[in-house]
């Protein structure tokens, strides 16, 4: 029932789908701006260096003569050699340029994360209003109204978020090789069971986050402790419904984009979103046997599993 009420909630809120497009879009288009200004001169820069030294040129040249099947390997390897010396040579006169553009591009992709999580409270919220009470809620006002509750949310996530993605981008620097080595046209599908796996694993800790926030008015910290408790209580069965939405959801994100030149990204990725939001409040009300709309006229009882229409 977890999944077909969440559907049910899905479709009568899906108005939160434009909402959170546009805010997407707003604060892609803000960082891109700042990303624009603050790193396009340091690469134009070393990108003439590149040109000037004619480095891509050597590389195509070695790759031509292999591809053409007359290779001279004496040739080939002193032209690429060449180039490689040129491209040390550029990072050694450009290792403060660089280090700046690292710093600069980390910062930001951390406040595009800090910002990005901000809706995430006042979708829930918004979405719980309406089981709880069937309450219609602003996305802009309630956004204002928990600014600061989402904010400790963002911040806490962001730190919780470190191990995922040192696991993560330790894993695939260490397996890549080997997994494509081994496995040769299969490592894609490999890899990207790898990266579902472990999103799996860390979004069943979080599975409960938002909804004790926003139903269980606890704290972050206090709500996260509970979502680890409810977590480890059921583990196994929120797993498996995570697997099966992440393979749906890359699916569904795969066709739509397809199917629509690419445009259907940026509808598939808020439809995602949204709908986790939904399933995890379903299971946080069915949990605690609280009794919730699931349209405008249903109100679902978890504890007799009835329906009652109005």
């Amino acid at each position: 029932m977890n999944l077909k009420n969440a559907f049910g909630i899905f479709t009568t809120k899906s108005g939160l789908i434009l909402k959170a497009l546009i805010y997407d879009f707003i604060i892609f288009i803000i960082m891109a701006a700042l990303g624009a200004g603050l790193i396009l001169p340091s690469f134009e820069h070393i990108f003439n260096e590149i040109g000037a030294l004619d480095i891509l040129g050597k590389i195509w040249a070695v790759v031509g003569d292999i591809l053409g099947g007359n290779p001279d390997l004496a040739v080939s390897v002193d032209t690429m050699n060449a180039a490689l010396d040129d491209a040390l040579a550029i990072i050694q006169n450009n290792f403060w340029v660089l280090r700046n553009m690292y710093i600069v591009a980390a910062i930001l992709i951390v406040a595009f994360r800090f910002v990005y999580e901000l809706r995430s409270v006042s979708v829930s919220d918004i979405l719980n209003s309406h089981m709880d009470a069937h309450i219609k809620d602003g996305f802009t006002s309630n956004y204002i109204r928990n600014i600061g509750m989402s904010a400790k949310y963002s911040i806490f996530k962001l730190l919780m978020m470190l191990p995922y993605y040192a696991v993560l981008f330790a894993g695939g620097y260490f397996a890549i090789g080997f997994i494509f080595s081994v496995f040769g046209i299969f490592a894609p599908m490999l890899l990207l069971i790898f990266i579902v796996t472990l999103t799996a694993i860390k979004n069943t800790l979080f599975f409960g986050w938002l909804p004790n926030i926003v139903q269980g008015k606890n704290g972050v910290w206090r709500s996260f402790a509970n979502s680890c408790v409810y977590a480890k209580r059921n583990f196994f069965k929120i797993f498996a419904k995570l697997i099966f939405f992440y393979m749906f959801g890359i699916a569904f994100t795969v066709a739509l984009t397809i199917f629509t030149f690419g445009i259907g990204l940026f509808i598939a990725l808020p439809c995602c979103f949204i709908f986790l939001r939904c399933l995890e409040l379903t299971h946080y009300y069915n949990d605690k046997k609280l009794r919730y709309y699931t349209d405008e006229n249903t109100i679902y009882t978890p504890k007799e599993d009835i329906n009652t229409s109005k």
